[in-house]
């Protein structure tokens, strides 16, 4: 089953709330750069004293968050979430001493719903591995316009792009549930890519699938009628279920407004083609859940617009 959830703007503080005397508290202890709101805590080996800390997060016109970088926020990966983390797919294959290694590395956080997790432009560099809960990697226009690229999952990395090539970030990410994240430190992650290749080989099959659905998704752009745009939409929400299984369900169902920022059109025409895909028997929404009767027929009907046959 399929989980949306539409995100609700993340609580920020305004610049005034933030003192000179903090900023410079910060820098004298050294921890300008280990302590935001996006790592969550202090790196091993530095200054163990209570700071009052800010990061710059640009998202939109929001600029400073507050963090309280404590001792006792350094706490280590718990049994239940080292098996989380053992369990995904780029930790998976590592031996014992390979995953002991790299997991050393990596300390928890915890995030309230609606939390912005990465900042649009910010310039932190961890990487970040979801255990639970859902996130979703948007970036707002001037205009407030929110357009939407993926949900983050359990199991699924992110801010991984910052890390390799060291640029600001590329998008926000912001919770629709309380999510549980490894967070791993720039550093550490370019040592794992160099020290184990079968870590680096799932990051690159990781950052290839990107590669392959943004290429998707510009062709649907360019190709594709709106009505066709939202069958795309839909059958990427479904998954990849099992052969013999004909029928989703997404709850609670994305709005149509999501639907409609994810395919660049307005809500209104999402809102005509669900209806038409009613009419159709493909589809059947009944409040927040929306269920697939037929993807073999959604998937007819999309291949048969563009030609391209299985």
């Amino acid at each position: 089953m399929v989980r949306i959830q539409v995100p609700q703007p993340a609580t920020r503080l305004k610049s005034g709330d933030i003192g000179a005397a903090d900023l410079a508290s910060v820098r004298q202890a050294g921890l300008a750069h280990a302590c935001d709101p996006f790592r969550g805590s202090v790196h091993e080996g530095q200054s163990p004293q209570l700071i009052e800390a800010v990061s710059v997060g640009l998202q939109y016109n929001a600029t400073l968050i507050r963090l309280a970088a404590k001792p006792e926020l350094r706490v280590p990966m718990s049994e239940t979430q080292l098996d989380l983390l053992r369990s995904i797919a780029f930790f998976r294959d590592l031996d014992h001493a390979g995953f002991a290694a790299v997991s050393a590395a990596c300390r928890p956080r915890r995030y309230a719903a609606r939390e912005l997790i990465i900042g649009h432009k910010d310039e932190s560099f961890d990487v970040l591995f979801l255990l639970s809960g859902l996130a979703r990697v948007s970036i707002y226009a001037p205009t407030g316009r929110q357009v939407s690229f993926r949900d983050i999952r359990p199991g699924a990395i992110f801010g991984e792009l910052a890390a390799i090539d060291g640029r600001a970030r590329s998008a926000s990410v912001e919770c629709i549930e309380p999510c549980t994240a490894a967070i791993m430190p720039q550093k550490a992650f370019i040592q794992a890519l160099g020290e184990h290749p079968v870590f680096m080989m799932a990051v690159m099959r990781h950052l290839t699938e990107q590669v392959r659905n943004l290429t998707a998704r510009v062709f649907e752009f360019s190709t594709l009628a709106v009505r066709n745009r939202v069958q795309a939409e839909l059958l990427r929400l479904a998954g990849t279920p099992p052969p013999h299984i004909n029928e989703v369900i997404l709850s609670p169902a994305p709005t149509h407004a999501e639907i409609a920022s994810r395919v660049s059109t307005h809500r209104e025409a999402v809102t005509r083609e669900l209806r038409w895909l009613e009419k159709q028997a493909v589809i059947v929404k009944r409040g927040r859940t929306l269920r697939i009767t037929d993807l073999d027929k959604l998937r007819r009907l999309l291949e048969t617009f563009s030609g391209e046959h299985a």
